[in-house]
């Protein structure tokens, strides 16, 4: 084939265009990257656990992020994705690469397509290697989540308003819903012609004690029939809902159970919507991936359920209309957000870009102020369970920050046949999550532009407000997707923009602004909407716009109309503390020695000022704050002065800890060292004195004896004196009691010899002084004379 001057010409642009985007997707190696090491491990295990794992497995399953500039691709040009995804291949195979050449090659490893992270089989030198290593920016463990259901044997369409959508013709029709499970029997008379795309992502790792559940024991197959829930080897049960894998075939009857099949408990939510069935299990034999029923078990892996994620996001490219996704699986306890989880929050974002809305079960532990993963990531929907009374169910997890309530007690629905049975009735949070999954598809046939936040907002604006009466302050809305429909074609609409050049998210019921990104939601009319701002870390919250009423971060509107609201938020201050340690030499006893340590906010430009806090010494009782001039917040590049003291109460080396806060969340505190030594007097006297030869009866000429103070501190005397005063020997003056010797003086004393005989005589001159050292508290000195 002849190629045109065009072609190339375009071909040569094209290739221009794609290396200078690679120029800027591609991230720089991280400055300190090996002095990081264990900082970057994030998830649901810390570093030391993961490498003790490693060490006592001889491998850990890990997650990796790898160093380029990331952007959600549903928000970027053609030539830019094509860019990003080459270069986030390049960073892949440069991680790769460093390993092997470090001798630690993966045992195995997987590269996502559309999100910069790698899974990855590594030995506990491996993992040292991505904690030391530029190239990986995030390490997380490779978890694994259970399904969500309480298979006690025991109504929920009328309640959940979606028989009245249906009845008005709303029942899913041109929407598909991905169930992320253990496989969906299409061939069940409920799920007649619903399943339109199947996959399997499931794991062999012979050393973690894991087979692949996928037909012919592959680990990743898209043909048909690979999520048939027993394509594999997954075990199943004479006892009719009790096989491992009938888990996605009860949650997509839920979700689109077909109407007018006879023997079913009714149609499901949706069910006119189409199937796409992940199954996402592994067979396990490990006890720690398990529940109290022990191993065997079937459970996911954190690696797989993302390569399902991404499966849906490539349909969604491929033309598919999808309105949701259904996890109904979990699991950890987690009391706020759990958004550390890197690689899953990336790619539920983009399927959130892309109009599509994860939802995921809460977890069955009955858990008050806490919830399961992955539904405590913040851009997942996720869903608690309620009983046919409008009672969260006493096995449901509960928390504030979890988003919606659905009936999910004595939910039946299809399972695989067994036995002639081909229905069962369960509890679950598992159960939850389907409704409001088949819910989005019923909104999204009716308002096909409502986004993600637009159809949350409306369902959290609607439906019966349910109290868990076992976790008192947890109220949350049980959805009706009647009462949501017709707010969201006649409420008012909130638009939230977040404004300045920080980041952080804006929340309300309904409602997630994160990072940099606006969102908007609607509202009934009349109805009070209160948003709390909260900052990103090393961002500082600024003020609102557009507010009813506003009080620090929370803002309340009042939808009487379309409203908009501005969070802005700034850069935070950056703290510096000169110097790190404060030496004060030698000090007096009971005299304070002042030094001064300098805070400067080295911020970027247009950061907040930095306001310095409180400072906390360890040893108040000999170091203290004695002046400041840091009342006044700093703009970038001022500084202030903290003056500290030391008094010491007692001789001898004196250490302490200065911790100064401020507004930096970084590098706040900045901790001081101290230290001074409390130089105590040192007593320095002539040896023996000899007053010489005296007539006896004569009394001889006084000798000054010189008492000096060779130390630091002050000296001191308790006593001086002979120990005979009957003697020959007389202490006729003293100049010293009474006084204060400083460092380098002196005092005299002096002494006469009036002999009482002839011959040698000997007295002694006694000296206490307040020297420590016990060998020369007390100082005898000899005299000695002669008569004549």
């Amino acid at each position: 084939m002849k190629t045109s001057v065009s072609q190339v010409t375009c071909h040569a642009i094209l290739l221009a265009v794609l290396t200078l985007a690679l120029v800027c997707f591609i991230h720089p190696p991280v400055a300190g990257a090996a002095d990081r090491g264990v900082e970057k491990t994030v998830g649901r295990s810390t570093y030391p656990a993961l490498l003790a794992r490693a060490e006592s497995d001889g491998s850990a399953r890990v997650i990796v992020k790898v160093g380029i500039d990331f952007r959600a691709e549903p928000v970027l040009a053609g030539e830019q994705m094509a860019a990003q995804r080459a270069a986030t291949l390049m960073a892949q195979n440069r991680l790769i690469s460093e390993l092997e050449t470090k001798g630690v090659a993966p045992s195995a490893f997987y590269r996502y397509k559309y999100i910069p992270f790698m899974a990855m089989t590594v030995s506990a030198a491996g993992l040292k290697a991505l904690a030391a290593s530029a190239n990986a920016l995030l390490i997380q463990e490779d978890a694994v989540s259970l399904p969500d259901e309480d298979p006690t044997p025991g109504w929920s369409i009328p309640l959940i308003g979606a028989e009245a959508m249906q009845n008005a013709g709303i029942t899913g029709a041109g929407m598909t819903v991905a169930v992320v499970d253990t496989g969906v029997d299409k061939t069940h008379p409920y799920l007649t012609g619903a399943v339109t795309s199947e996959a399997c992502y499931s794991t062999n790792d012979r050393q973690h004690k894991q087979s692949s559940l996928c037909p012919g024991g592959v680990s990743s197959s898209t043909a048909a029939g690979s999520a048939m829930p027993y394509g594999g080897s997954c075990p199943t049960s004479t006892v009719p809902g009790q096989g491992k894998c009938d888990h996605g075939t009860h949650v997509a009857g839920i979700v689109a159970g077909r109407s007018g099949i006879a023997g079913s408990p009714g149609p499901g939510v949706a069910p006119a919507a189409n199937i796409i069935a992940i199954q996402v299990f592994t067979y396990s034999e490990r006890a720690q991936d398990c529940d109290s029923n022990g191993p065997p078990c079937v459970t996911a892996n954190d690696s797989d359920i993302i390569k399902a994620l991404e499966r849906v996001y490539e349909l969604q490219e491929g033309g598919l209309t999808i309105a949701s996704v259904n996890m109904s699986l979990g699991g950890g306890q987690y009391g706020e957000n759990c958004d550390s989880q890197a690689a899953s929050k990336t790619i539920v974002d983009m399927l959130r870009a892309a109009n599509i809305a994860t939802v995921a079960s809460s977890g069955n532990n009955g858990y008050c102020g806490a919830i399961g993963s992955p539904a405590c990531i913040s851009s997942v929907v996720s869903v608690g369970a309620t009983d046919s009374n409008d009672n969260v169910a006493p096995y449901s997890n509960s928390a504030p920050f979890m988003s919606l309530l659905a009936p999910g007690s004595a939910i039946t629905s299809s399972i695989p046949e067994v036995e002639d049975t081909w229905y069962a009735s369960w509890n679950g949070t598992s159960m939850a999550a389907p409704h409001v999954a088949g819910i989005w598809a019923l909104m999204r046939q009716q308002t096909p532009a409502a986004t993600v936040s637009d159809i949350l907002s409306a369902l959290t604006s609607t439906g019966a407000s349910v109290t868990d009466s076992s976790c008192s302050p947890v109220t949350k809305k049980r959805v009706n997707v009647s009462e949501a429909s017709a707010l969201l074609q006649n409420g008012a609409a909130l638009s939230v923009t977040i404004g300045g050049k920080g980041q952080g998210t804006v929340s309300a019921d309904g409602l997630t602004c994160a990072g940099s990104a606006s969102c908007s939601g609607t509202y009934v009319t009349g109805t009070t909407v209160t948003l709390t701002a909260q900052p990103n870390f090393k961002y500082a919250f600024d003020a609102w716009t557009g507010c009813t009423t506003t009080t620090d971060n929370t803002c309340t509107i009042v939808m009487d109309s379309g409203k908009t609201v501005t969070a802005s938020f700034g850069l935070l201050p950056v703290m510096n503390v000169t110097p790190q340690s404060l030496n004060f030499g030698s000090v007096k006893k009971g005299i304070r020695s002042d030094k001064q340590i300098t805070v400067k906010n080295t911020g970027p430009t247009g950061a907040a000022h930095l306001t310095v806090g409180t400072v906390d010494i360890s040893v108040p009782s000999d170091f203290a704050v004695t002046g400041t001039t840091c009342a006044t917040p700093l703009a970038k590049g001022e500084s202030c002065t903290i003056t500290i003291g030391l008094t010491s109460s007692s001789y001898g080396a004196k250490s302490g800890l200065a911790r100064v806060a401020s507004n930096d969340p970084k590098r706040s505190p900045i901790g001081v060292k101290l230290a001074g030594n409390a130089a105590p007097p040192v007593i320095s006297v002539p040896g023996n004195t000899n007053l010489g030869s005296i007539t006896v009866g004569q009394t001889s000429e006084a000798k000054q004896i010189y008492v000096r103070n060779t130390g630091l501190s002050p000296l001191t005397f308790t006593f001086i004196g002979l120990a005979d005063k009957s003697g020959p020997f007389a202490l006729v003056f003293d100049g010293c009691t009474g006084q204060s010797v400083a460092k380098g003086d002196y005092c005299p004393v002096a002494v006469t010899f009036t002999p009482t005989a002839a011959g040698t005589a000997t007295g002694h001159l006694i000296i206490q002084s307040n020297d420590p050292n016990p060998s020369r508290a007390t100082l005898v000195r000899q005299l000695s004379g002669r008569g004549k």
